[in-house]
């Protein structure tokens, strides 16, 4: 199967925007913790008789009673939605670790040397210094672990 010159593009710049998730996750789960804390720490202000007990059904409704109720649910849906984004960035980094693990050693070398580092990436003379293979014999081997990539992401 040809896989073109998009979907190569699409493969690259997934592999580049690697490092950039996996430093959003690291804030996505800070703030999930912290989120998770405040609550924690709000609750644990609350003190009242009528808390410890359920609601009594009555004409007039206990109002510490709902406004703990309406915070908790507020909380809650916060939460729930961190642990959304939370879990969308570990699923996408989980499925590049994964298709990264069928790349052979030196091709997984190359595409981390080239795409994932932080900063400059490396150059063909430097992953081939590294490997001892000729500059050629790892331009061939990115191209193959990019159609590889491409079938997987």
């Amino acid at each position: 199967m040809k896989h073109n010159r998009k979907d190569k593009k699409r493969v690259i710049d997934r592999l580049m925007r690697y490092n950039s998730y996996k430093i959003a996750l690291e804030e996505e789960q800070k703030k999930l913790s912290e989120l998770i804390n405040e609550k924690a720490q709000y609750m644990a202000t609350i003190t009242s008789p009528s808390l410890d007990k359920p609601p009594v059904k009555s004409q007039q409704s206990d109002p510490t009673y709902a406004k703990v109720q309406k915070a908790t649910a507020l909380y809650d849906r916060r939460i729930t939605r961190q642990e959304e984004v939370v879990g969308a960035l570990e699923a996408w980094i989980k499925e590049v670790d994964n298709a990264l693990l069928l790349l052979t050693g030196p091709e997984r070398i190359i595409i981390q040397g080239r795409y994932m580092t932080e900063g400059r990436p490396m150059t063909y003379m430097e992953l081939a210094e590294e490997l001892n293979y000729s500059e050629v014999h790892c331009k061939r081997l990115k191209a193959v672990a990019i159609c590889k990539l491409s079938r997987l992401l």
